[in-house]
Order: structure tokens, then sequence, then C-alpha cells
């Protein structure tokens, strides 16, 4: 008996201590918080990673990428596999295996529209100020190289006004808008910003082959009838829909929509290519 009850204490011990808590578990995402180079946070997992663990990642053939990764390169925003050993009492990962997914999160070239007008200042040694675009917060050095590049139009000005000096309009913070793309290189820090070795900025335009597209696919509406509740019509290139005919309905979700358009959008005039034709309609 007295064996009996030691073999059911020795069974509750083991089902309370660590070892019996933890459970293999792989998990695939993207960096949220960095503690340190060996402590750092995936979603809710919280990574731990002793010191002999390495970093695996693959290299592609025409990847200019580092051939080694330091610990200290995980950034947030970096994107890793991790397997490993998860505690679900404390909610920590001890990795046994760490893979980078891809460099594309420490080494960035991308393109974005300007979330914001950029704050940016010039002196004799060069630009300095901030840029967001894609979510993304971009330092700009006296190093950075700053530019416009004109777009069709603008080169088309520009021949046509004979101006051999210039391919387009120089580059001024004043020249932005909020309808400028940003194609921009540079290295993800550790607080998750990047460090721009480049920015180009490009103002938006609707080429005659997309303007066609729009007047195409644009939709025609037949408004309902709210008096006899008779549904409207909402007809599009490939489909129909019917407009519920409720007032309330509509208004509700007019206003909705609207609310979500951005600002600039709204302030561009009627005519402009780059207006949106928002209709927010219930069907």
């Amino acid at each position: 008996m007295h064996r009996f009850v030691a073999k059911i204490v020795l069974f509750a011990a083991l089902l309370a201590s660590p070892a019996a808590l933890a459970k293999d578990l792989t998990i695939h995402g993207f960096v949220t918080s960095v503690n340190s180079p060996t402590s750092f946070e995936i979603d809710d997992y919280k990574i731990t990673r002793d010191k002999t663990v390495t970093i695996d990642f693959e290299k592609a053939q025409n990847d200019t990428s580092p051939t080694t990764l330091k610990p200290e390169d995980i950034r947030i925003g970096t994107e890793l596999e991790i397997k490993g050993e998860y505690d679900e009492a404390s909610g920590e990962l001890s990795a046994k295996f760490i893979k980078l997914f891809s460099f594309d999160t420490l080494t960035i070239k991308r393109t974005a529209l300007l979330e914001k007008l950029p704050s940016l200042i010039k002196d004799d040694s060069g630009w300095t100020g901030l840029i967001y675009a894609d979510g993304q917060r971009i330092t700009v050095s006296r190093a950075t190289s700053v530019s416009l590049k004109p777009n069709l139009a603008e080169r088309g000005n520009a021949a046509r006004d004979k101006d051999k000096s210039s391919d387009g309009p120089n580059f001024t913070p004043d020249s932005l808008n909020l309808d400028t793309f940003v194609y921009y290189e540079g290295e993800r820090q550790p607080d998750g910003s990047i460090q721009a070795r480049k920015v180009e900025f490009q103002h938006v335009e609707v080429a005659n082959g997309e303007a066609r597209m729009w007047r195409r696919f644009a939709p025609r509406v037949t408004e309902p009838d709210y008096a006899s509740f008779q549904p409207g019509v909402l007809k599009m290139h490939w489909a129909t829909f019917k407009i519920v005919p409720d007032h309330h309905a509509q208004d509700y979700i007019s206003k909705l929509g609207n609310s979500l358009i951005p600002a600039h959008q709204k302030d561009l005039p009627e005519g402009d290519p780059l207006k949106i034709p928002f209709q927010v309609l219930s069907c």
C-alpha cells in the first residue's frame, strides 16, 4: 500500500515538474520585441536562446545579403522560424533551432505610398529627417541619397520645355504630396526603424490605359425606390447586385464608409485624375 502511494506521489511530482510542462513546438512569425540578443518575443511567445544556438538561413544565388548573421542582427520585424521546448505555464519558448526566413527584414528595398508628408531638413551636408510609409519609420541622415524621380508626364513636360539641364522637377519637401511613392533602401535598426541609404520619390500618375480601364469598369447605379421599398441595382462589368431599399441602412453605411476615406482624397478637386470616385452602398 505504501509503495502504491509513493508511486502516485512520484507521478504527481513529475506532472508538476518544468520538464513535464514543456512540449516541442515550432512557430513562424515576425519579431515584435527585442529584449537582448538572447531574449526576444514573437507575438505572445517569449523566446530565449542559449548562446550555443546558432541562427540558420538559406541564401539565394543572386542574394547580396550578408553571409553571416549575428544575434545582434535580430530586429523588430525580422521573420524567424523557431523550434524548441515551450513552457505553457510561463509562456516561454526555449529555442533549440532558429532559422532566418528572409533577409528582407534586415536589408530593405521597397516601394510604398507616403503615409504623411515627410519631415526633412537640408543643410550643406545633406538631408536629415523622417519618412513614414508602408507602416515603417524611415530615418534620413546626411549620408542618405535623396532625389525626386520624374514620372512620365513630368518627363514629357521637360522635353516640351526643352529643359536640357534637368530630366524633371528638382526635389524639395514642398514638391511632395500624399499621392507620392517613395522607394527606399536601408538597414533595419534594433528599434525597428530603417536607416535609409537611398530614398527616391515619384509622384503618382494615371496612365492613359489605366484611365480607360477605370472608365470601362465604372459601376452603374440605379437608386432604390424607398417609398415602395423596391431595391436598386448596382451593375458592374462582371456582376449585378441589389441595393437595400432602406434609407437608414444606406445613410449608416455611407457615413461609415466615408469616414474611412483619406482626407487628402476628399480634398482633391473634382476632375483630378487621382481622385477615386468612392461610393458606399449597402447591397
